[in-house]
């Protein structure tokens, strides 16, 4: 398991298991990735799919309306 989804799935206890997935996922292509387009963060994102599946979850993660990214922003 890649370090960052290991670190949120052990610090962030607020959110259900497939969530702390879901916001770990993106940091990991941000900083593997190294630029902030959704394109290239999808495609960086630590998962056995095809990077049109990945992209494409990053996109909806962060269009999420549910998902307040300024309340977990301390990440």
């Amino acid at each position: 398991m890649d370090p960052i989804l290991r670190w949120t799935h052990q610090n962030v206890n607020t959110l259900r298991r497939s969530q702390r997935t879901m916001l770990g996922c993106p940091a990991a292509g941000l900083i593997a990735s190294g630029r902030a387009g959704v394109a290239a963060i999808g495609r960086s994102v630590p998962a056995n799919a095809y990077g049109k599946h990945k992209i494409k979850r990053v996109d909806r993660f962060l269009g999420n309306g549910r998902g307040d990214l300024a309340v977990i922003g301390w990440l």
